[in-house]
């Protein structure tokens, strides 16, 4: 964001949360978490640029930085949307606990300092556009 600053570009910051991971730990073990996080991330950097940054975001979660972006994250949004969609399907039934959670902010927009855009990118359950909510 400071650099974006300096240089007067935009910062598309996108965060995803999965919920239902303690259920997970229950009744598979702690290590199932781990591997489905491990997964996850893998999962996450092949959905997006090289140059984009993928981080864990809190302790069911994962940050995406993607440089000068600007509006577009919305584009980058609805893609990972989609995936997700069809990655936890693949992987649970339809009524297991996980569910995954996609917001979205730009510097910028959104905000002028990290804890604004992070607060602007609060999480939406999976296929809610953040406009509607």
């Amino acid at each position: 964001i400071h650099r974006a600053a300096f240089e007067e570009a935009s910062v598309g910051v996108v965060l995803i949360n999965f919920v239902g991971l303690d259920a997970l730990k229950r009744f598979y073990g702690p290590a199932s978490v781990t591997d489905f996080l491990t997964d996850a991330a893998e999962f996450c950097r092949d959905g997006v640029r090289r140059l984009d940054l993928v981080c864990r975001f809190g302790s069911t979660g994962f940050g995406i930085i993607l440089p000068s972006t600007g509006q577009n994250v919305t584009v980058v949004r609805q893609r990972l949307v989609s995936n997700l969609s069809r990655w936890m399907a693949g992987r649970y039934a339809e009524n297991s606990p996980l569910r995954v959670e996609v917001g979205y902010a730009v510097f910028p927009d959104s905000g002028r300092s990290a804890a604004e855009i992070v607060e602007a990118a609060r999480v939406l359950p999976l296929g809610v556009d953040q406009a509607a909510a």
